[in-house]
């Protein structure tokens, strides 16, 4: 069976079941893994909970083994209700799960064990443990802090610690899973366990707490990421789900924003998709998409096989832990080699489920539509084995996918976690607030609420919010306000000492400083930007972003580069008419451009124009000194015969005698019997004048040599 069919027998999330299963060793990646009969089994002994058998035979194996040994059930009499005494200490029974508890008590506290079979079962409980603690170890490397208040259920959740070892070693005696530890005990549990790199942050009272009641859990739309290398079918596969035309809009026909769309099956069921890039610009906003995702599609290549960007996102999509499936794109292409690519999968570690492994694979052609059915099939299937749930009456809870400025104002594309999104909410941000003035559709059409796991555009935005950035509402903007003076008042002193830190940083500089004012058309887009210039690194050069921002380059940016000396550059943004004119009177250099490789392909040439050529050095020609004709404190003249090459009037030249250099100067004339000439070629003789007295005599060997200027290489600037 697979797993999920097995969590489902025992009522618990298939994730959790996965994770159990890996404590005791047994290989299952996903909810759609097999799991084998005796697999099974160790799995649900290891939870405490017996395999489903009929409850006649449990019966009569119990009977046959009591009956082998003696053992007769009988009435409890007057004896064994003596003072003092246990009524059940005469049963055999009680006395082995007597000793079993003792043995899981000494195991937990540890204390020693004053049975043999409580010896025994601690053993097998401390490998258990050690099991435990390794996953725990793992776990816990993907958390950076824990917030106080939680409960103990969700501590032992977040960490993986099972319930039954935090009560131990808290010494419980009221075993109260909502039961809150303070700082103390925290602290305690995480040096317990040897976890060091945790920080415990203490909850601010003004910070809104998102409250979820599970008893108004309702299953919501599934959030869906497609991913994969540039090129191979994303946004082509969307366009056909969706009935648009994304692609041939896009420069280069190749993605550069992430956006979320709302899909519908043919049987009705809603799925959002959100769409990344694949260029290799853009790896934040693909970890991005991962990280807010249930279900991952990759898409392939089936003519081309996995690429650098899809070994990439792979590793995005096993970072955030998310069910995946395989698209097997373009198999109408001549040159498709679907088996071919199924090996190239297995190399990197997908093991696809046409070659008997637990990752679902769909063969696909995203221009017919081929197959595409059988693929939303797929992923309904998967998002229903997940049962996702939100809590619709919760407060509204989202995150930012994309946020630029458009015609109507500041806008971001988010998509709703928890709660119903409705028009003039109060959504508070990071770093601002924000009252809704409008929910749009990602195909314009105006929305009056909008439900979890539903993609939505927010207008009426104060800022440009972050990618990645997480909202919550508020009850008002006077809530709002009191919470972003707290979070300022807290900001104050890492402010300060950053200021500090970058002063001296510029203090450092060397002469070579390249400053940049970067400007793109959304929050996502200037991310990326900025990243790739943060990767242009050099020992020559130091590259400085001086401000960047959403919109349009305006007279602002060019007084600024103005002022500090910095060039500008534009990534699908324009250029207003007044900054234009501007940049033209105060020579300020202004580069836009739509493709991003474009971009960086002028930002690295401007680089490599202001970095000193290097000076490489070239042997013009050799001359045997025959003759001293004469030689005073300021001149020599000298003649002999050209060897190899040619000596030209006014080059440099060098003299050696015995292989060792006696003199370094320049050629001040050159004659050819009575007449001065310019030049002189192999196998003539010519007579020479040099400034100095380098105390010359026949036989020593004159080489000119003559200085060029060569531009270096990007390999040679950039490393690459």
């Amino acid at each position: 069976m697979r797993v999920f069919e097995l969590a489902k027998k025992i009522n618990i999330d298939s994730k959790e079941l996965v994770v159990k299963a890996k404590e005791i060793g047994i290989n299952v990646n996903t909810s759609m893994s097999i799991i084998e009969d005796g697999d099974a089994d160790k799995v649900l002994a290891y939870l405490g909970k017996a395999p489903a058998k009929d409850d006649k035979k449990n019966i009569q194996k119990s009977d046959s083994q009591n009956a082998v040994k003696g053992v007769v059930k009988k009435k409890p009499t007057g004896k064994d209700f003596q003072k003092g005494s246990n009524p059940n200490a005469a049963n055999p029974s009680f006395k082995k799960e007597n000793r079993k508890k003792e043995a899981r008590k000494a195991q937990l506290g540890g204390r020693k064990s004053s049975t043999k079979l409580g010896s025994r079962v601690a053993k097998s409980f401390s490998v258990r443990l050690t099991e435990t603690a390794s996953a725990v170890s793992e776990r816990s490397k993907e958390i950076n802090s824990i917030n106080l208040g939680l409960t103990i259920k969700e501590i032992s959740k977040l960490l993986g610690i099972p319930i039954a070892n935090i009560f131990s070693f808290f010494e419980m005696e009221d075993k109260d899973i909502d039961c809150k530890p303070n700082k103390t005990q925290i602290i305690s549990l995480l040096e317990k366990w040897n976890i060091e790199h945790i920080k415990i942050i203490e909850h601010k009272q003004d910070e809104p707490i998102l409250k979820i009641d599970e008893k108004s859990l309702t299953k919501r739309v599934p959030i869906v990421t497609v991913m994969g290398h540039v090129d191979h079918g994303k946004t082509t596969l969307l366009d056909y789900i969706r009935q648009t035309s994304v692609a041939s809009g896009e420069f280069g026909a190749i993605t550069q924003k992430i956006g979320a769309t709302l899909a519908s099956t043919k049987d009705g069921r809603n799925i959002t998709f959100i769409d990344t890039p694949g260029h290799s610009s853009f790896t934040s906003m693909r970890a991005r998409g991962a990280q807010v995702t249930d279900v991952a599609v990759l898409v392939v290549s089936a003519d081309e096989g996995p690429r650098e960007q899809t070994i990439e996102a792979y590793e995005h999509i096993q970072a955030a832990k998310v069910e995946m499936v395989v698209a097997l794109n373009k198999m109408d292409s001549p040159r498709a080699n679907p088996n071919k690519v199924l090996g190239q999968l297995q190399k990197i570690g997908i093991n696809p489920s046409a070659l008997g492994g637990d990752i679902p694979l769909f063969p696909i052609s995203a221009k017919s539509g081929e197959g595409v059915d059988l693929l939303l099939e797929g992923i309904v299937e998967l998002s229903d084995i997940l049962e996702l749930k939100a809590d619709s009456t919760s407060k509204v809870q989202g995150v930012v996918i994309e946020s630029e400025i458009k015609e109507n104002g500041k806008t971001c594309t988010a998509i709703v976690l928890q709660g119903i999104l409705k028009p003039k909410s109060i959504l508070l941000f990071r770093d601002d607030f924000a009252a809704v003035r409008g929910l749009n559709s990602y195909d314009g059409k105006k929305l009056d609420s909008v439900h979890p796991g539903m993609p939505v555009e927010i207008t009426g935005l104060n800022h440009i919010p972050s990618s990645g950035e997480k909202f919550i509402e508020v009850k008002n903007q006077k809530a709002a306000k009191k919470v972003l003076r707290t979070r300022l008042k807290q900001k104050t002193k890492s402010s300060e000492q950053r200021v500090a830190d970058l002063d001296s940083l510029f203090g450092e500089v060397s002469s070579k400083e390249f400053k940049l004012i970067v400007k793109a058309s959304s929050y996502g887009a200037l991310e990326a930007v900025k990243k790739e210039i943060e990767a242009l690194k050099s020992e020559e050069f130091k590259v400085f972003v001086i401000s960047s921002s959403v919109g349009d380059v305006t007279t602002a940016d060019v007084d600024l580069a103005h002022s500090s000396e910095a060039s500008i550059l534009g990534f699908e943004v324009g250029i207003a008419g007044t900054a234009a004119k501007l940049s033209k009177e105060k020579s300020i250099k202004i580069s836009v451009n739509n493709l991003i490789y474009k971009l960086l392909e002028n930002i690295k040439s401007e680089i490599i124009d202001s970095i000193d050529a290097d000076e490489e050095e070239f042997e013009s020609g050799r001359l045997r000194l025959l003759e001293i004709f004469r030689e005073t404190p300021r001149l020599t003249i000298a003649g002999g015969k050209i060897e190899s090459g040619f000596i030209t009037r006014g080059s440099r030249c060098r003299i050696f005698r015995d292989g060792d250099m006696i003199f370094e100067g320049r050629i001040d004339n050159l004659r050819r019997f009575k007449e001065d000439v310019k030049e002189v070629k192999e196998g003539f003789e010519c007579g020479f004048r040099v400034v100095g007295k380098p105390g010359l005599k026949p036989g020593d060997e004159l080489v000119t040599h003559r200085i060029e200027k060569r531009k270096k290489t990007e390999s040679e600037v950039f490393g690459k």
